[in-house]
């Protein structure tokens, strides 16, 4: 077995282990935006913390890595391919969204739904969404699409920035219809 091979390999398990743990996490963040008790929100932050820790950060290490060794090994020239550019800019900045800023922000409404279990107090009326951030919802619910043209920018390598561009509204038009269709449940509706 080839070093290409086995950097394949391990490329391959990373974007397993990255996209689970989004998923994962997206399921884990559904269930904070409907919780209506403190200690359903609290448990679902601490469920998105862990996900975070224990697939989605080392998903994206194994993926900066492996992808790094990929385009060495292989002897692209990544300005002559946009498929690379896509995956690689793309992947920086969900990357750093996803291991940083969004555990940031996650850790930040776990401390605050942990003050107001501790004390006993009521969420307010629209449930945990007064403890959650304002960019918890948006960076939430694009997650997945831009995780997706990730995928495609790597599974189809598209030759010309016109797919690349076409591939991203579509990730933009799936991540307007989860904000649309995905309801907000302000209501206290769909909540289990």
């Amino acid at each position: 077995m080839d070093l290409f091979t086995l950097l394949k390999f391990g490329h391959l398990v990373g974007v397993i282990l990255f996209g689970a743990g989004l998923l994962a996490t997206f399921v884990v963040q559904r269930q904070a935006l409907a919780a209506m008790d403190a200690s359903r929100l609290t448990e679902a932050l601490r469920y998105a913390l862990q996900f975070n820790t224990v697939l989605t950060l080392p998903g994206a290490g194994l993926i900066a890595a492996t992808g790094t060794g990929l385009i060495m090994v292989a002897g692209y020239q990544v300005p002559d391919h946009p498929w690379i550019v896509g995956m690689a800019g793309l992947f920086l900045i969900q990357g750093v969204e996803a291991t940083t800023l969004g555990r940031v922000r996650t850790r930040r409404a776990w401390s605050r739904a942990q003050t107001v279990m501790v004390r006993d107090d009521p969420l307010p009326k629209d449930g945990g969404t007064q403890i959650l951030s304002p960019g918890f919802r948006g960076a939430h619910l694009l997650s997945l699409p831009v995780f997706g043209l990730i995928v495609f920018c790597g599974a189809v390598r598209p030759e010309s920035w016109l797919v690349v561009l076409a591939a991203g509204s579509m990730a933009l038009g799936v991540a307007a219809a989860l904000t649309v269709s995905v309801p907000d449940f302000e209501d206290g509706a769909g909540t289990a």
